[in-house]
Protein backbone atom coordinates (compact mmCIF):
# COMPACT_ATOMS: atom_id res chain seq x y z
CA UNK A 1 0.00 0.00 0.00
CA UNK A 2 2.92 2.78 0.90
CA UNK A 3 4.89 1.52 -1.91
CA UNK A 4 1.30 2.43 -4.46
CA UNK A 5 1.12 6.00 -2.24
CA UNK A 6 4.77 6.19 -3.16
CA UNK A 7 4.49 5.78 -6.91
CA UNK A 8 0.99 8.05 -6.94
CA UNK A 9 2.76 10.73 -5.09
CA UNK A 10 5.12 11.24 -8.11
CA UNK A 11 2.92 10.72 -10.82
CA UNK A 12 0.70 13.46 -8.84
CA UNK A 13 3.79 15.68 -8.78
CA UNK A 14 4.66 15.09 -12.27
CA UNK A 15 0.91 15.84 -13.63
CA UNK A 16 1.04 18.98 -11.56
CA UNK A 17 4.58 20.38 -12.79
CA UNK A 18 3.88 19.20 -16.44
CA UNK A 19 0.68 20.82 -16.13
CA UNK A 20 1.80 24.29 -15.09
CA UNK A 21 4.68 23.94 -18.30
CA UNK A 22 2.40 23.30 -20.87
CA UNK A 23 -0.67 26.07 -19.13
CA UNK A 24 1.73 28.66 -18.76
CA UNK A 25 1.87 31.00 -21.87
CA UNK A 26 5.49 31.12 -22.93
CA UNK A 27 8.65 33.48 -20.90
CA UNK A 28 5.56 34.31 -18.66
CA UNK A 29 7.52 32.92 -15.74
CA UNK A 30 10.36 35.03 -14.52
CA UNK A 31 13.51 35.78 -16.80
CA UNK A 32 12.45 32.61 -19.12
CA UNK A 33 13.69 34.40 -21.97
CA UNK A 34 17.00 35.41 -20.89
CA UNK A 35 17.58 31.45 -19.65
CA UNK A 36 16.25 30.16 -23.32
CA UNK A 37 18.95 33.27 -24.74
CA UNK A 38 21.85 31.76 -22.94
CA UNK A 39 20.66 28.14 -24.05
CA UNK A 40 20.39 29.27 -27.39
CA UNK A 41 24.11 31.10 -27.10
CA UNK A 42 25.74 27.73 -26.66
CA UNK A 43 23.79 26.06 -28.67
CA UNK A 44 25.12 28.51 -31.22
CA UNK A 45 28.56 29.36 -30.23
CA UNK A 46 29.34 26.01 -28.18
CA UNK A 47 31.74 29.10 -25.96
CA UNK A 48 31.44 30.61 -22.76
CA UNK A 49 30.06 34.08 -22.37
CA UNK A 50 31.74 37.02 -22.24
CA UNK A 51 29.81 40.08 -20.07
CA UNK A 52 32.59 42.52 -21.07
CA UNK A 53 32.32 42.09 -24.85
CA UNK A 54 28.56 43.07 -26.53
CA UNK A 55 28.46 40.53 -29.19
CA UNK A 56 29.37 37.74 -26.13
CA UNK A 57 26.75 39.02 -23.71
CA UNK A 58 23.05 37.00 -22.98
CA UNK A 59 21.31 39.67 -21.08
CA UNK A 60 20.44 39.17 -17.71
CA UNK A 61 21.86 35.67 -17.47
CA UNK A 62 25.46 35.83 -19.07
CA UNK A 63 27.08 36.42 -15.91
CA UNK A 64 25.57 32.79 -14.83
CA UNK A 65 27.57 30.15 -14.69
CA UNK A 66 27.19 27.35 -17.81
CA UNK A 67 27.03 24.10 -16.74
CA UNK A 68 22.97 23.92 -16.61
CA UNK A 69 22.50 25.82 -20.01
CA UNK A 70 24.74 23.33 -21.55
CA UNK A 71 22.96 20.78 -20.44
CA UNK A 72 19.91 22.13 -22.01
CA UNK A 73 21.28 23.00 -25.07
CA UNK A 74 21.90 19.28 -25.61
CA UNK A 75 18.24 18.41 -24.93
CA UNK A 76 17.05 20.70 -27.17
CA UNK A 77 18.69 19.48 -29.96
CA UNK A 78 16.57 16.10 -29.70
CA UNK A 79 14.18 18.57 -31.43
CA UNK A 80 16.32 21.06 -33.22
CA UNK A 81 19.34 19.72 -34.96
CA UNK A 82 21.26 23.27 -34.40
CA UNK A 83 19.54 23.37 -30.50
CA UNK A 84 18.64 27.01 -30.95
CA UNK A 85 15.35 27.86 -29.99
CA UNK A 86 14.06 30.79 -32.46
CA UNK A 87 11.50 33.15 -31.07
CA UNK A 88 9.76 36.48 -30.60
CA UNK A 89 8.90 38.57 -27.66
CA UNK A 90 7.04 41.54 -27.66
CA UNK A 91 5.73 43.81 -24.30
CA UNK A 92 2.51 44.29 -23.24
CA UNK A 93 2.88 47.35 -21.30
CA UNK A 94 -1.06 47.80 -21.16
CA UNK A 95 -2.19 45.45 -18.52
CA UNK A 96 -1.14 46.93 -15.03
CA UNK A 97 -1.63 45.12 -11.70
CA UNK A 98 -4.14 46.41 -9.04
CA UNK A 99 -1.50 48.85 -7.25
CA UNK A 100 0.90 50.04 -10.13
CA UNK A 101 4.40 49.07 -10.77
CA UNK A 102 6.27 48.08 -13.54
CA UNK A 103 4.51 44.10 -13.54
CA UNK A 104 1.62 43.56 -16.18
CA UNK A 105 -0.30 40.33 -16.33
CA UNK A 106 0.85 39.37 -19.25
CA UNK A 107 3.81 40.68 -19.63
CA UNK A 108 3.97 39.87 -23.45
CA UNK A 109 1.31 40.05 -26.08
CA UNK A 110 -0.12 36.33 -27.08
CA UNK A 111 -2.45 35.58 -29.48
CA UNK A 112 -2.18 36.35 -33.02
CA UNK A 113 1.57 36.66 -32.40
CA UNK A 114 3.89 33.74 -33.83
CA UNK A 115 6.04 33.34 -30.62
CA UNK A 116 7.54 31.49 -32.06
CA UNK A 117 9.88 30.51 -35.73
CA UNK A 118 8.38 27.38 -36.47
CA UNK A 119 7.15 24.07 -34.66
CA UNK A 120 10.35 22.22 -33.89
CA UNK A 121 10.95 25.68 -32.14
CA UNK A 122 7.89 25.37 -30.07
CA UNK A 123 8.30 21.57 -29.51
CA UNK A 124 12.14 21.95 -28.17
CA UNK A 125 10.21 25.13 -25.95
CA UNK A 126 8.01 22.21 -24.07
CA UNK A 127 11.02 19.87 -23.93
CA UNK A 128 12.84 22.03 -22.32
CA UNK A 129 9.87 22.82 -19.74
CA UNK A 130 9.96 19.01 -19.49
CA UNK A 131 13.56 19.08 -18.57
CA UNK A 132 12.77 21.13 -16.11
CA UNK A 133 9.93 18.75 -14.61
CA UNK A 134 12.18 15.83 -14.96
CA UNK A 135 14.88 17.40 -12.58
CA UNK A 136 11.85 18.18 -10.15
CA UNK A 137 11.34 14.88 -10.24
CA UNK A 138 14.72 13.69 -8.85
CA UNK A 139 15.15 16.83 -6.45
CA UNK A 140 11.46 14.65 -4.90
CA UNK A 141 12.80 12.03 -4.70
CA UNK A 142 15.96 13.06 -2.66
CA UNK A 143 13.60 15.08 -0.62
CA UNK A 144 12.08 11.51 0.03
CA UNK A 145 15.74 10.27 0.97
CA UNK A 146 16.38 13.11 3.55
CA UNK A 147 13.13 12.51 5.20
CA UNK A 148 14.15 8.69 5.77
CA UNK A 149 17.43 9.84 7.42
CA UNK A 150 15.54 12.20 9.87
CA UNK A 151 12.56 9.80 10.36
CA UNK A 152 13.27 7.01 9.21
CA UNK A 153 9.75 5.42 8.79
CA UNK A 154 8.21 4.77 5.18
CA UNK A 155 5.04 7.00 6.26
CA UNK A 156 7.17 10.44 7.40
CA UNK A 157 9.13 10.04 4.43
CA UNK A 158 6.18 10.25 1.83
CA UNK A 159 4.51 12.73 3.97
CA UNK A 160 7.51 14.90 3.77
CA UNK A 161 7.81 14.48 0.20
CA UNK A 162 4.11 15.11 -0.37
CA UNK A 163 4.36 18.48 2.18
CA UNK A 164 7.09 19.64 -0.65
CA UNK A 165 4.96 18.20 -3.47
CA UNK A 166 1.95 20.20 -2.64
CA UNK A 167 4.23 23.54 -2.05
CA UNK A 168 2.55 25.47 -5.23
CA UNK A 169 5.83 27.21 -6.06
CA UNK A 170 7.42 24.39 -6.24
CA UNK A 171 5.44 23.07 -9.06
CA UNK A 172 5.08 26.02 -10.79
CA UNK A 173 8.41 26.82 -11.15
CA UNK A 174 9.11 22.98 -11.68
CA UNK A 175 7.78 23.56 -14.97
CA UNK A 176 9.77 26.72 -16.43
CA UNK A 177 12.76 27.02 -18.01
CA UNK A 178 15.40 27.94 -15.58
CA UNK A 179 18.68 26.92 -13.68
CA UNK A 180 16.97 26.55 -10.67
CA UNK A 181 16.09 23.28 -11.30
CA UNK A 182 19.34 21.91 -11.16
CA UNK A 183 20.81 23.84 -8.59
CA UNK A 184 17.73 22.96 -6.09
CA UNK A 185 18.07 19.49 -7.58
CA UNK A 186 21.89 19.21 -6.56
CA UNK A 187 21.90 21.37 -3.25
CA UNK A 188 19.34 18.63 -2.09
CA UNK A 189 21.61 15.72 -3.02
CA UNK A 190 24.29 17.55 -1.53
CA UNK A 191 22.16 17.81 1.71
CA UNK A 192 21.17 14.15 1.62
CA UNK A 193 25.19 13.12 1.69
CA UNK A 194 25.73 15.73 4.29
CA UNK A 195 23.32 14.45 6.71
CA UNK A 196 24.49 10.59 5.83
CA UNK A 197 27.86 11.56 6.70
CA UNK A 198 26.46 12.34 10.10
CA UNK A 199 25.77 8.74 10.26
CA UNK A 200 28.81 7.55 8.32
CA UNK A 201 31.84 9.81 9.06
CA UNK A 202 34.43 7.20 7.84
CA UNK A 203 33.42 6.39 4.39
CA UNK A 204 35.37 7.93 2.27
CA UNK A 205 33.07 8.17 -0.66
CA UNK A 206 30.59 10.23 0.87
CA UNK A 207 33.02 12.76 0.78
CA UNK A 208 34.07 12.06 -2.60
CA UNK A 209 30.58 12.23 -3.76
CA UNK A 210 28.91 14.98 -1.55
CA UNK A 211 32.74 17.52 -3.28
CA UNK A 212 31.38 16.30 -6.75
CA UNK A 213 27.84 17.57 -6.65
CA UNK A 214 29.15 20.51 -4.87
CA UNK A 215 31.73 21.09 -7.43
CA UNK A 216 28.63 20.81 -9.61
CA UNK A 217 26.32 23.00 -8.03
CA UNK A 218 29.19 26.03 -7.93
CA UNK A 219 28.89 25.60 -11.55
CA UNK A 220 24.92 25.72 -12.19
CA UNK A 221 24.74 29.03 -9.78
CA UNK A 222 27.16 30.75 -7.25
CA UNK A 223 25.00 30.94 -4.56
CA UNK A 224 25.55 27.09 -3.78
CA UNK A 225 28.44 28.98 -1.83
CA UNK A 226 26.00 29.83 0.72
CA UNK A 227 26.87 25.61 1.73
CA UNK A 228 30.26 26.07 2.50
CA UNK A 229 29.91 27.33 6.48
CA UNK A 230 27.86 24.12 6.94
CA UNK A 231 29.88 21.62 5.23
CA UNK A 232 32.98 23.49 7.28
CA UNK A 233 30.72 22.69 10.71
CA UNK A 234 29.77 19.32 9.77
CA UNK A 235 33.19 18.48 8.86
CA UNK A 236 34.47 19.24 12.27
CA UNK A 237 31.84 17.98 13.80
CA UNK A 238 32.27 14.74 12.16
CA UNK A 239 36.45 14.80 13.47
CA UNK A 240 35.72 16.39 16.95
CA UNK A 241 32.68 13.13 17.31
CA UNK A 242 34.58 10.83 15.76
CA UNK A 243 38.37 10.37 17.82
CA UNK A 244 40.00 7.17 16.41
CA UNK A 245 38.91 8.05 12.59
CA UNK A 246 39.69 12.12 12.95
CA UNK A 247 43.14 11.64 10.92
CA UNK A 248 40.86 9.88 8.00
CA UNK A 249 38.03 12.21 8.61
CA UNK A 250 40.22 15.18 7.92
CA UNK A 251 42.05 14.25 4.81
CA UNK A 252 38.42 12.69 3.42
CA UNK A 253 37.41 16.08 4.18
CA UNK A 254 40.27 17.76 2.18
CA UNK A 255 39.74 15.44 -0.46
CA UNK A 256 36.13 16.02 -0.88
CA UNK A 257 36.79 20.28 -0.84
CA UNK A 258 39.92 19.32 -3.13
CA UNK A 259 37.13 17.95 -5.30
CA UNK A 260 35.03 20.59 -5.54
CA UNK A 261 37.72 23.29 -6.29
CA UNK A 262 39.09 21.27 -9.26
CA UNK A 263 35.46 20.85 -10.57
CA UNK A 264 34.61 24.66 -10.09
CA UNK A 265 37.49 26.87 -9.32
CA UNK A 266 38.44 27.55 -13.00
CA UNK A 267 35.06 29.36 -13.51
CA UNK A 268 36.21 31.79 -10.01
CA UNK A 269 39.54 31.88 -11.64
CA UNK A 270 37.72 32.93 -14.98
CA UNK A 271 35.93 35.93 -13.18
CA UNK A 272 38.99 36.66 -11.34
CA UNK A 273 40.42 37.64 -14.89
CA UNK A 274 37.52 38.82 -16.62
CA UNK A 275 35.74 40.92 -14.36
CA UNK A 276 38.03 41.32 -11.58
CA UNK A 277 35.94 39.82 -8.75
CA UNK A 278 35.48 36.16 -7.76
CA UNK A 279 32.33 35.90 -8.13
CA UNK A 280 31.61 38.05 -11.29
CA UNK A 281 29.29 40.65 -8.68
CA UNK A 282 30.32 43.39 -10.66
CA UNK A 283 29.52 41.93 -14.23
CA UNK A 284 25.75 40.94 -12.43
CA UNK A 285 25.13 44.52 -10.87
CA UNK A 286 26.43 46.07 -14.89
CA UNK A 287 23.53 43.55 -16.12
CA UNK A 288 21.03 44.11 -13.90
CA UNK A 289 21.52 47.71 -13.23
CA UNK A 290 17.72 48.31 -13.50
CA UNK A 291 17.26 46.60 -10.13
CA UNK A 292 20.21 47.40 -8.12
CA UNK A 293 19.08 49.00 -4.96
CA UNK A 294 22.08 48.55 -2.40
CA UNK A 295 20.19 49.29 0.65
CA UNK A 296 20.68 48.68 4.37
CA UNK A 297 19.15 45.83 6.29
CA UNK A 298 16.93 47.31 7.99
CA UNK A 299 14.89 49.31 5.03
CA UNK A 300 14.82 45.80 3.52
CA UNK A 301 13.35 43.52 6.51
CA UNK A 302 11.39 46.58 7.80
CA UNK A 303 10.97 49.39 5.21
CA UNK A 304 9.82 47.18 2.65
CA UNK A 305 7.12 44.94 1.32
CA UNK A 306 10.38 42.12 1.56
CA UNK A 307 9.39 39.65 4.25
CA UNK A 308 5.96 39.42 2.83
CA UNK A 309 6.97 38.65 -0.58
CA UNK A 310 9.25 36.44 0.30
CA UNK A 311 6.46 34.36 2.18
CA UNK A 312 3.76 35.10 -1.05
CA UNK A 313 6.54 33.59 -3.32
CA UNK A 314 7.36 31.02 -1.09
CA UNK A 315 3.72 29.79 -1.33
CA UNK A 316 2.98 30.76 -4.88
CA UNK A 317 3.50 33.93 -7.10
CA UNK A 318 2.74 32.97 -10.55
CA UNK A 319 3.69 34.96 -14.02
CA UNK A 320 6.20 37.65 -13.10
CA UNK A 321 5.21 37.11 -9.77
CA UNK A 322 2.07 39.02 -10.08
CA UNK A 323 -0.66 36.02 -10.00
CA UNK A 324 -1.62 35.06 -6.72
CA UNK A 325 -3.48 32.33 -4.90
CA UNK A 326 -6.59 32.97 -2.88
CA UNK A 327 -5.70 35.22 0.89
CA UNK A 328 -7.26 31.22 2.20
CA UNK A 329 -3.89 29.46 0.54
CA UNK A 330 -1.45 31.80 2.19
CA UNK A 331 -3.58 31.41 5.58
CA UNK A 332 -3.56 27.30 5.21
CA UNK A 333 0.45 26.91 4.30
CA UNK A 334 1.11 29.96 7.28
CA UNK A 335 -0.80 27.53 9.96
CA UNK A 336 1.17 24.75 8.09
CA UNK A 337 4.46 26.04 8.70
CA UNK A 338 3.46 27.39 11.81
CA UNK A 339 2.68 23.88 13.40
CA UNK A 340 5.73 22.80 11.91
CA UNK A 341 7.80 25.31 14.01
CA UNK A 342 5.65 24.39 16.54
CA UNK A 343 6.73 20.44 16.18
CA UNK A 344 10.53 20.94 15.69
CA UNK A 345 10.36 22.76 19.02
CA UNK A 346 8.03 20.15 20.98
CA UNK A 347 11.02 17.52 19.36
CA UNK A 348 14.01 19.01 20.70
CA UNK A 349 12.29 19.91 23.92
CA UNK A 350 11.35 16.70 24.60
CA UNK A 351 14.74 15.25 22.70
CA UNK A 352 12.65 12.85 20.72
CA UNK A 353 14.57 14.20 17.66
CA UNK A 354 18.28 13.49 16.64
CA UNK A 355 19.32 16.59 17.45
CA UNK A 356 22.15 17.35 15.58
CA UNK A 357 20.46 16.60 12.46
CA UNK A 358 17.75 19.02 13.48
CA UNK A 359 20.20 21.63 14.73
CA UNK A 360 22.26 21.17 11.47
CA UNK A 361 19.11 21.59 9.15
CA UNK A 362 18.12 24.74 11.15
CA UNK A 363 21.57 26.21 10.11
CA UNK A 364 21.37 25.74 6.78
CA UNK A 365 17.89 27.03 6.57
CA UNK A 366 19.62 30.37 8.26
CA UNK A 367 22.02 30.09 5.79
CA UNK A 368 19.61 30.21 2.63
CA UNK A 369 17.87 32.93 4.38
CA UNK A 370 20.85 34.88 4.62
CA UNK A 371 21.84 34.16 1.01
CA UNK A 372 18.07 35.78 0.16
CA UNK A 373 18.61 38.76 2.21
CA UNK A 374 22.25 39.39 0.70
CA UNK A 375 20.90 38.91 -2.91
CA UNK A 376 18.04 41.48 -1.97
CA UNK A 377 19.83 43.88 -0.24
CA UNK A 378 21.93 44.52 -3.54
CA UNK A 379 19.08 43.54 -6.30
CA UNK A 380 15.12 44.56 -5.82
CA UNK A 381 14.25 40.97 -6.70
CA UNK A 382 10.28 41.18 -5.78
Amino acid sequence: MLKLAKLALFIYFAALAALFAFIVPPFEAPDEGGHLEYVNYLARRGALTNQNVKTLTVFGEGNQPPLYYATASLASRLMKRDGTVRFVLRDNKKHFLAGGGDSFVPRYYHPGEQTFAAPADRAAFYLLRLYSVLLALFNLYFIYKIAGLFFGGEPFRLMTAALAAALPQFAYLSGMINNDGLSNLLTTVCLFLIFKLLNEPAERKNYLWLGLCFGLGLLVKASLLVLLPGLAAVFIYAGWKNKPARAAIIKSSLLGLAVAALLAGWWFIRNQFLYGDLLGRQAEMRALAHIVVQRPLLTLLFGTQFCLALFLSFVGAFGWLGVLLPDSAYYFYGLLMLAAAGGVYLGLKRNSFVQPKIYLALFFIALNLGGVISYNLAFNSM
